[in-house]
């Protein structure tokens, strides 16, 4: 059996157990084991699932050069028609889309752990789109609307 090392940092004790329970089930029937960690334990987790966007953010900056964790967000509710994103789970929503989460998130996870590197965050990301691009540092910047130190410090 596969062991799987999760992380939930949420303050909401009801809503974590329910996590906790759901997940179990979820690893039961995919022949997986699952460990919860707390937020300061020292082990590498393979999925964190964060309470706030900060959170996340937290962690995908702890540990950005050891192996890649999955990182879910925990939202309120939706605002709107917004698409759904695979790493963001709604409070409201029911068990089959927190499963369906899993699968997708830990698929992408084990694929991604092979290539041990740096995750990069979406600003990063948008500004390596437009250096690709041909623009420069400082009209990536203004397109932005960021300083060129940060454009640089990416």
């Amino acid at each position: 059996m596969e062991r799987i090392n999760i992380v939930i940092d949420d303050d909401n004790a009801y809503f974590v157990a329910g996590l906790r329970f759901s997940i179990t089930e979820y690893a039961e029937k995919n022949h997986k084991t699952v460990s919860f960690l707390s937020p300061d334990d020292g082990v590498q987790a393979d999925m964190v699932i964060a309470a706030s966007m900060w959170r996340a953010q937290r962690w995908r900056k702890m540990n950005p050069c050891e192996a890649v964790s999955a990182i879910m967000t925990i939202k309120e509710k939706r605002v709107g028609r917004v698409n759904e994103s695979e790493s963001v789970l709604y409070r409201t929503d029911n068990r089959s889309r927190l499963f369906e989460l899993l699968a997708k998130s830990l698929v992408k996870n084990s694929a991604e752990k092979q290539l041990l590197g740096y995750v990069l965050t979406s600003r990063e990301k948008q500004v390596i789109g437009f250096l690709k691009r041909g623009f420069d540092q400082s009209q990536t910047a203004k397109l932005l609307g960021i300083n060129v130190k940060t454009v640089h410090s990416h």
